[in-house]
């Protein structure tokens, strides 16, 4: 199993069979899981198949005597079955050695290209298959190959990258299948992140906040998988401009709140893209109520 092949399930099957489960709430077996999902006038028994299959590999199913039930519990709400979903992809057993082995099984192939893609500016034009081909060379360890290996994989990856809340397609295209367009904006990754972690009210040191979440999500610039496949870390309390952007919006958006204070010890530093050798400092982040309207 990979992830960005082109025989691969796309995200939106896995969430499906996924919210089956958790609207049942119990096992299911899985012809009738098939039954409800691929009905006769519907030629996606194929598809089924190997979601269900990529499921188990990544851990999220078990599979037992062909009855399906998930490995953990499941909520029915789509952002819920995406953070198990991104969890799994994101687990470190598996994705072994994913800094040394080149191999694109697992979702090895989608971890790296993500390690890669989340280094670019998102305030810069969105990225088609063009502009992707150009920048990749030596993005990475050579001896791991280009991040996205082909155009028959781009158009799976801003399927998955856009799924698990790692950028936002753009808003109109160049017209062709193999000409979709993406930001690397992490926001809605950063978001669900913070809500699973911290209470409203918190008030977080620089260093916590970028270490848990670089935890939680590795593919971040200085994280582990990042940092593993070769990928320069930014500098001592600084986010880089993906996750600087990320918390900047969600700043905006009242999700949490940036706080400076001139006597603090230990300052968090946000990339700007107006003056990008004069970051933006910020002494602590405060976590707030979901907003609400």
């Amino acid at each position: 199993m990979g992830l960005l092949n082109v025989d691969d399930p796309l995200p939106q099957y896995l969430i499906v069979v996924l919210r089956l489960l958790a609207h049942v709430g119990k096992p299911v077996d899985v012809e009738r899981a098939r039954a409800l999902l691929c009905p006769p006038s519907i030629n996606g028994r194929k598809v089924f198949d190997r979601s269900v299959s990529s499921l188990a590999e990544l851990g999220v199913i078990n599979r037992d005597n062909d009855v399906l039930s998930p490995t953990g519990p499941l909520e029915v709400d789509h952002d819920s079955i995406v953070d198990v979903l991104r969890q799994a992809i994101l687990a470190t057993e598996n994705n072994t050695r994913v800094g040394e082995d080149p191999s694109q099984s697992g979702p090895r192939d989608l971890v790296r290209a993500l390690c890669w893609f989340l280094t670019i500016d998102p305030t810069s034009a969105p990225l088609g298959w063009a502009e992707v081909q150009t920048l990749q060379p030596h993005a990475i360890k050579d001896e791991l190959g280009a991040p996205i290996v082909n155009d028959t994989r781009w158009n799976p990856f801003c399927s998955w990258s856009s799924a698990l809340g790692f950028c936002t397609p753009a808003l109109t295209g160049d017209g062709g299948s193999q000409r979709a367009r993406l930001t690397p904006d992490c926001t809605a990754a950063v978001r669900r992140t913070v809500l699973s972690r911290w209470e409203p009210g918190q008030s977080l040191g620089p260093s916590t906040v970028l270490g848990e979440l670089r935890g939680a999500l590795p593919v971040l610039p200085g994280g582990s998988f990042s940092t593993a496949v070769g990928i320069e870390p930014p500098d001592t309390n600084h986010a880089g401009p993906s996750l600087s952007f990320a918390l900047l919006r969600l700043h905006d958006e009242r999700w949490i709140r940036l706080e400076q204070d001139d006597d603090a010890r230990s300052l968090l530093y946000l990339h700007d893209p107006d003056q990008p050798g004069f970051p933006r400092t910020f002494s602590s982040i405060t976590v707030l109520e979901a907003p609400r309207g």
